[in-house]
């Protein structure tokens, strides 16, 4: 909390520079914030969207005696990159404040909040709108404190209906399809309270009234639309229609795991939250284990989609288990839990 009240970006002073939202720190004069960038659709090295579009349906195991009667939601995936602040672009910034020593860096974001919208142009009543999250796959997704995540990817399930309206709007070019993001953090609360005085004033008060919140305040930070239009005639490769029965192909991220425990800051005293996820292959049935990581660090990072390396049994049982790391260092292990359903949500949130 001291870090927090030491250096804190302070919403009053909100200005555009050259076209980008700058903040003052409240208390350092030389230290400003810039907000991130805009979101845009990945292409990979050809030009081809990184978009893909995995319409499931579920046949049955005749091991099972349960033909159609599973209901495997479709998948629908893709990466997006945020324009990224150039070393330019920051002295242009520092030129346009007149003070060249002025130490400029990312506000730290809390959260993100996405929303896929999929319209409908001859029926509004058939409009979707489906909440999902930002996922880190590799190192390129993760911020630091000197620059902001450059890629990340989108994830999220659709049933028969919304399955279709997709299909639909993407097989006849329609414009309806687009991602609508919000960016949270914490800014210096807005009231009359003003602090002065020592290094140990300022930490004493931090300690006194951070513990009820009346430090800071966490609030929307910027927002924006990202239009997203996908010629599938000349990328027919973005649809995808797939039978499952007895196996989940190696593409299928239908398990999604979640832990809220940083973004609604539960644990003060946790630092990281890892969970194993293991489940029977195909080849030769062996055991496939795949470990995600929640951090501290990363609060915006709340939600991820796994898919594992081989193909999977449908109907095997699935299990998992959590490691929790605190700050100081202290480890503790869950014991394996049984998971039936390979396409369904775990969710490792500490349960008061």
């Amino acid at each position: 909390m001291t870090s927090l009240l030491l250096a804190q970006p302070d919403i009053t002073s909100r200005k555009k520079v050259n076209g980008t939202t700058v903040f003052q720190d409240m208390t350092d004069p030389f230290l400003y914030y810039y907000e991130p960038g805009e979101l845009f659709l990945s292409h990979n090295t050809n030009d081809e969207p990184d978009f893909q579009f995995l319409d499931m349906r579920y046949t049955g195991s005749k091991c099972y005696n349960d033909q159609g009667e599973k209901n495997f939601m479709s998948l629908l995936q893709f990466g997006v990159e945020m324009k990224k602040m150039t070393a330019d672009s920051i002295m242009a910034i520092k030129r346009a404040l007149k003070n060249r020593a002025i130490k400029l860096v990312p506000v730290p974001i809390t959260q993100i909040r996405t929303q896929l919208v999929i319209g409908s142009i001859e029926n509004e009543e058939e409009k979707i709108q489906k909440d999902g999250a930002l996922d880190a796959k590799t190192k390129a997704g993760y911020s630091t404190s000197k620059t902001y995540w450059t890629k990340r990817s989108f994830t999220i399930k659709l049933n028969n209906h919304e399955s279709q309206v997709l299909n639909d709007q993407l097989r006849n070019g329609r414009l309806g399809i687009s991602l609508d993001y919000e960016y949270y953090a914490d800014f210096k609360k807005n009231d009359e309270m003003e602090a002065a005085g020592s290094k140990e004033l300022i930490e004493a008060l931090s300690e006194e009234y951070g513990k009820a919140g009346e430090i800071t305040e966490n609030r929307i930070l910027k927002s924006d639309v990202l239009p997203i239009r996908i010629d599938v005639e000349k990328y027919p490769d973005t649809i995808k229609q797939m039978d499952l029965n007895e196996e989940v192909p190696p593409a299928y991220a239908g398990t999604e795991i979640r832990c809220y425990d940083f973004k609604n800051n539960l644990r003060s005293d946790l630092y990281i939250k890892i969970v194993e996820i293991q489940a029977q292959s195909v080849s030769n049935e062996k055991e496939v284990i795949v470990t995600i990581k929640f951090l501290k660090s990363h609060s915006d990072i709340h939600t991820k989609y796994i898919s594992f390396p081989y193909a999977i049994y449908v109907n095997a049982p699935m299990r998992y288990r959590v490691t929790e790391i605190t700050i100081d260092g202290d480890r503790t292990v869950s014991e394996w839990m049984s998971k039936e359903s390979c396409s369904s949500v775990i969710d490792i949130t500490t349960q008061f």
